[in-house]
C-alpha cells in the first residue's frame, strides 16, 4: 500500500476475493482493520452494561441469593461456596398446582357442549350435488372459518357440525335449484388433531372421534406406551374453543420444545391420582408426550440441545458434557436443574465452574429434569461480535482505499 490511509479514507466492499493466502484474506488487506474491529469489540465488552437483554436469575429466587447488583468489588459473593450450597439445598418451588390445574380443565372441557364436534379452521370438506356439478369439490375452511362455494359465495362454516352445514347449504341452494340434495363428507379433520409422541408405539397426529375420547383413548390410537416408557406423561393442552367446542383457529401440533416442557403439566401414572386423569377428555391441539425412562433434557448454551440419557450417577456436569458442552457465552455459575413432580415445578442452581474446580458439590440428575444453561450478559457482547466478523471474512468482506 503506497501509504497509511485513516480510517475516514477506507471503504467497505463485499464480494468472493480471489486471492487468499493458506485459506486467509491478505494481511495487507485487513490486517489492521482487524486489529481495529478486535479493539472495538474488547472496548464494547469492558463498557457495556449488562442489559442487553433480560435474563431471569434462579438465584433472586431464593432466600440465600444475594442483591442483583454488581458488587463493587470483584469478590464473587453471589456465588461464593455458601451460597450456592444453600441455594442447592433451598429448592424454590413455583406456586403451580398440577393436580388443582387438572380438576378445573376436566371441568370446564365436561361443560362444554356435548355431541359432535363443530368444524374448525383447516377441515377439508368434500361436496357433491348432483343437480349441479359446478358446486362439486374440495374445499378447505379459513383461517377465519369461511368456505368460497359457486352459487352461494362465501359461508360460514367453523362452528357448524356436518348436518347444520349440509342443511344451510341446502337452503341456500334453493334460491338457484328445485329441491338441491347436498353430499358432505369431511375428509381431513385439522381442528381435531391430537399429538401423540415420545414413548408410544406409533408417535404423530391422530383425530379425535368425539369430545368423550380421553387422554387414555388417544394414548391407546398410537399404540399404546413402549417398553421404555417411564411414568410420566407430559401434557400441554389445546388452545381455548369456542362456546361451540369448535376451536378459535386450527391447531399446530408438534412434538414438545424444550420450553414446552417446562410448561407442560405432569401426570404421574406411579400414583393413583396420576393414573386417574388418563381419563380426562382430550381437546383439538392437545398434545401428550409420553417420557421415556431415564431422559434429561439440556439445553440453551450448549453444543447440542436434546434429550440424553440418564447412566448411573450421571450428574449435571456430565449431562452438559454429553450435549457437546457449553458454548463461550454460557453462564456456567448459574445452571439451572428444572424438576418437575406431581407436586409442582422445583429449580436448583449449580454452578459448574466451581463444581469443576472441586468447590462445590454437583448435583445428581433424575429422569424427567431439564437442564437449563442460559447466557452471560458479559460475553454475549463480544461473542455477538466475533460472530459478526467471522460471517463478514466467510461472506469475503475486506476493506480497501
Amino acid at each position: 500500500m503506497g501509504g497509511c490511509a485513516t480510517p475516514a479514507h477506507l471503504s467497505l466492499r463485499l464480494r468472493v476475493p480471489s486471492r487468499r493466502r493458506a485459506g486467509l484474506l491478505a494481511p495487507d488487506r485487513v490486517g489492521w482493520s482487524v486489529l481495529a474491529i478486535f479493539a472495538l469489540a474488547a472496548c464494547t465488552s469492558a463498557n457495556a452494561p449488562s442489559t442487553a437483554l433480560p435474563v431471569a436469575n434462579p438465584a433472586t429466587m431464593s432466600a440465600s441469593a444475594e442483591p442483583a447488583e454488581a458488587p463493587a468489588q470483584p469478590t464473587d459473593t453471589a456465588h461464593s461456596p455458601q451460597s450456592v450450597a444453600a441455594a442447592n439445598a433451598a429448592i424454590t418451588s413455583y406456586t403451580e398446582d398440577p393436580a388443582g390445574e387438572l380438576n378445573r380443565l376436566w371441568a370446564q372441557r365436561e361443560r362444554e357442549k356435548s355431541g359432535d364436534f363443530a368444524l374448525g379452521p383447516g377441515d377439508l370438506i368434500n361436496l357433491s350435488c348432483p343437480d349441479d356439478d359446478e358446486f362439486n369439490g374440495q374445499y378447505r375452511i379459513s383461517g377465519e372459518g369461511d368456505i368460497s362455494l359457486p352459487l352461494v359465495g362465501t359461508v360460514k362454516a367453523a362452528g357448524l357440525t356436518q348436518d347444520a352445514l349440509k342443511a344451510d347449504l341446502e337452503h341456500r341452494l334453493k334460491h338457484y335449484l328445485r329441491n338441491p340434495q347436498v353430499n358432505l363428507l369431511v375428509g381431513d379433520y385439522r381442528s381435531r388433531q391430537v399429538g401423540v409422541f415420545g414413548a408410544v408405539t406409533k408417535p404423530g397426529v391422530y383425530d379425535l372421534a368425539g369430545p368423550t375420547d380421553t387422554m387414555q383413548n388417544m394414548i391407546s390410537l398410537a399404540g399404546g406406551v413402549a417398553t421404555d416408557a417411564s411414568s410420566r406423561i407430559y401434557f400441554k393442552p389445546g388452545p381455548p374453543a369456542n362456546a361451540d367446542s369448535s376451536p378459535l383457529q386450527e391447531p399446530v401440533v408438534t412434538p414438545l420444545s424444550p420450553t414446552d416442557y417446562q410448561n407442560s403439566i405432569v401426570v404421574d401414572t406411579d400414583d393413583a391420582t396420576g393414573r386417574s386423569f388418563l381419563g380426562l377428555p382430550a381437546r383439538p391441539g392437545d398434545v401428550i408426550n409420553v417420557a421415556v425412562d431415564g431422559q434429561v433434557m439440556v439445553d440453551g448454551w450448549v453444543a447440542k440441545p436434546g434429550s440424553y440419557p440418564i447412566s448411573r450417577d450421571l450428574k449435571v456436569l456430565g449431562a452438559v458434557a454429553a450435549a457437546g458442552g457449553a458454548l463461550y457465552p454460557a453462564n456456567e455459575d448459574d445452571v439451572k436443574i428444572i424438576r418437575k413432580s406431581a407436586q409442582g415445578q422445583q429449580i436448583m442452581l449449580v454452578n459448574l465452574n466451581r463444581v469443576s474446580a472441586g468447590e462445590a458439590p454437583d448435583v445428581v440428575v433424575q429422569d424427567g429434569d431439564v437442564v437449563e444453561v442460559t447466557y452471560s450478559n458479559a460475553k454475549i457482547v463480544p461473542y455477538g461480535i466475533f460472530e459478526a466478523v467471522t460471517q463478514m471474512f466467510r461472506a469475503g468482506a475486506y476493506f480497501v482505499p
